[in-house]
């Protein structure tokens, strides 16, 4: 029988003649997009987790670049002066002046910031990522049966993903000051080892 179609067929009681009915069933309309808010919550939730996450570990590469940079600086442009030094090169002393010295000095101070700022950035509560495995699982379990489980469940882990970002907010805006200050450090000690370097060996 064609889709969409039912055909019945009734015999007529004069002249035994059959009339055949035909009639179209009700169009099957595509859902409505608006229909389901909890799509757009949980996605919308998701994604702004999501970047939560993203520029967590961003700034944390960061703070690992800057002690990566500044702990190979320091120790290198201390041994190139010292070895411009003990060949005569661009020097009238074998003795540093006092003000390559306390550039040399304020550049491990720096660097002893970057180092002490990175511990600390050690030590911020990691972000949270809600919800839990075993909760996400139970609350399966007890809400399969019902007739609507499946956006329930989606507006549940939704609810999830929004506590999770309100929560990191003031971890990430703690961790972002942080990574500021560790890259303000390290282009303080750059500057400083430029500077201390460039005095020793052409003044």
């Amino acid at each position: 029988m064609p889709s969409g179609l039912f055909e019945r067929w009734r015999r007529g009681r004069s002249g035994g003649r059959r009339t055949t009915l035909i009639a179209e069933a009700a169009p099957v309309e595509a859902p409505d997009p608006d229909q389901f808010p909890e799509q757009v919550y949980h996605d919308a939730a998701l994604a702004f987790l999501s970047t939560q996450i993203s520029a967590s570990d961003a700034l944390d590469s960061k703070a690992s670049q800057a002690l990566t940079v500044g702990s190979a600086a320091l120790p290198l442009t201390i041994a190139l002066v010292n070895v411009a030094r003990s060949a005569g090169v661009g020097f009238t002393s074998l003795t540093l002046d006092v003000v390559p010295q306390v550039l040399f000095v304020l550049a491990l101070v720096f660097y002893l910031s970057i180092l002490v700022l990175n511990l600390r950035l050690g030590q911020v509560s990691r972000l949270e990522y809600r919800p839990d495995m075993m909760e996400l699982r139970q609350t399966f379990l007890a809400e399969r049966r019902h007739p609507l489980a499946g956006r329930s469940l989606q507006r549940w882990v939704a609810d999830a993903y929004v506590d999770s970002t309100v929560a990191n907010r003031n971890l990430l805006q703690r961790k972002i000051r942080l990574v500021s200050v560790i890259q303000i450090a390290l282009a303080l000690e750059g500057a400083a080892l430029t500077i201390g370097a460039a005095w020793a060996l052409l003044v």
